[in-house]
């Protein structure tokens, strides 16, 4: 069995960096899906660094909120 993450991420870039690795750490079976929700801080940068290790990034052209993330 895998266990599905979903990560909905806005503006979060002080804090994404240790949950990723927190996440990660984890040792269970699992698929990662993270939704970018149009952040303007270093979210992205911080995704794009971890999207190497088996992340499925998602990012939204406009703010749709958290809902929809």
């Amino acid at each position: 069995m895998i266990l599905s993450i979903l990560i909905p991420v806005y503006n979060e870039a002080a804090n994404l960096e240790t949950l990723l690795t927190r996440v990660l750490a984890v040792p269970l079976e699992k698929e990662i899906i993270v939704v970018d929700d149009h952040s303007h801080d270093a979210s992205p940068a911080i995704l794009e660094k971890f999207s190497a290790r088996n992340f499925c990034v998602i990012r939204h052209e406009k703010n749709q909120g958290k809902g929809a993330a």
